[in-house]
């Protein structure tokens, strides 16, 4: 992926959460990489400035300020409300504290991204107090598989790791 298939990337996945993106646009001094707009709840309008760094490791803290510098007027002249950094591969420590202390200033890395637009976190999580809260965990029954009476979640964890097996697993019942 180049730089600018990142950016577009990330353009489409805020898309899919139903943000408004206008790419590589001038908001008062700054060309940002894009301006990310959505209604917000009870009428307001949140408006993002979007800085896309794809760069080979995680960006370090003076990175990081200068970047919140740079759009700082921005935030100040009201012309956008946030400030949403995405990065391939994270920031540093030092820069995870800094960009924590500013309330407009917000930082996910590219897997985050995918992870908030499709995030079963909560579906799992209720599923799994179900099964504990109407006690199917004490009712429970340990599957076997047929071909060599291994458990099946033992077998299941055996296919996977094995990058020599080449026919597709089929689980019935």
């Amino acid at each position: 992926m180049t730089p600018k298939e990142f950016e577009i990337s990330v353009f489409e996945l805020l898309k899919l959460q139903g943000w408004t993106i206008q790419p590589e646009v001038l908001i008062g001094h700054k060309k940002v990489d894009g301006f990310a707009n959505k209604r917000g709840e009870f009428g307001s309008q949140l408006k993002y400035v979007v800085e896309c760094k794809y760069y080979n490791s995680p960006l370090q803290k003076d990175q990081i300020v200068k970047i919140y510098a740079d759009y700082l007027p921005l935030l100040e002249n009201k012309q956008a409300t946030n400030i949403l950094l995405v990065t391939e591969n994270g920031i540093s420590p030092a820069g995870i504290t800094y960009v924590n202390e500013i309330e407009k200033f917000k930082q996910l890395t590219y897997k985050e991204l995918i992870n908030s637009v499709i995030n079963f976190d909560s579906y799992i999580e209720g599923v799994c107090g179900l099964f504990t809260q109407n006690n199917l965990n004490k009712s429970y029954i340990p599957q076997y598989s047929a071909e060599n009476e291994l458990l099946l979640e033992n077998y299941i964890e055996s296919w996977i790791s094995d990058d020599t097996i080449e026919r597709p697993i089929a689980i019935l019942g």
